[in-house]
């Protein structure tokens, strides 16, 4: 079983759900689906879905969003606690997740649950914030101590080390470092769109000129 914690969300989205638009048929959990949009787009590609997350208003307003689009009958909704997953061994080809491993690898038996239900040969695909960049950890510090923004936590080294010691193959992928700038384009629309692939193209050509720059990735 393989894991890979993917950098921002545009890029990772148009590579994965890209790459899984034409796969073949899986069989996929979606782990704190949240509002569950991305449980919407992988049931439109066909695979059958497993959306779950601790919260109940959450679970219930993406079971409506699944009513909406056509799709429900593709989706299973659970209200359900990581820390005690209800599936069989085995079970999924794919586990996702929305950057939710940062908050799920404090409890109990989380990450050892997301393996235990993959397929031999199954992988798991996650987004997250790490907290490798010094400028961005200087603006979390500021968010916590004077914004006073709750349940920030990002992956240190010793939390993608616990990873390394679950699955079998860990990949860090597309480390953004200057292309965490995006966080202030998320707004939908052309201009926010070119100035993420502007934004993203600089990251991988600043990198590929100057390595050292790759081990401050904050997404």
């Amino acid at each position: 079983e393989r894991i890979a914690l993917g950098s921002y969300r545009w890029f990772l989205n148009s590579r994965l759900y890209g790459a899984l638009e034409h796969a073949a048929r899986c069989r996929v959990l979606d782990v704190a689906c949240g509002t569950g949009f991305y449980s919407v787009l992988l049931a439109k590609f066909g695979h059958q879905v497993v959306a779950i997350d601790i919260s109940e208003k959450s679970i219930e307003y993406a079971k409506q969003l699944a009513i909406v689009n056509g799709c429900s009958d593709n989706i299973e909704h659970h209200v359900m606690d990581i820390s005690q997953l209800d599936f069989d061994k085995d079970s999924f080809d794919i586990v996702t997740g929305e950057e939710s491993i940062h908050h799920l690898i404090k409890y109990p038996n989380a990450i050892e649950n997301i393996y235990s239900v993959l397929k031999p040969g199954g992988k798991a695909y996650f987004w997250e914030p790490f907290a490798y960049n010094p400028i961005i950890n200087a603006m979390r510090f500021v968010n916590v101590r004077v914004k006073g923004h709750l349940g920030e936590h990002f992956l240190a080294e010793d939390e993608v080390r616990k990873l390394i010691s679950v699955f079998d193959e860990v990949e860090v992928s597309d480390r953004a470092v200057l292309y965490t700038v995006a966080r202030f384009f998320r707004k939908p629309g052309k201009i926010s769109r070119r100035v993420n692939i502007a934004l993203k193209k600089f990251d991988d050509y600043a990198q590929s000129k100057i390595p050292a720059l790759s081990k401050y990735y904050s997404l």
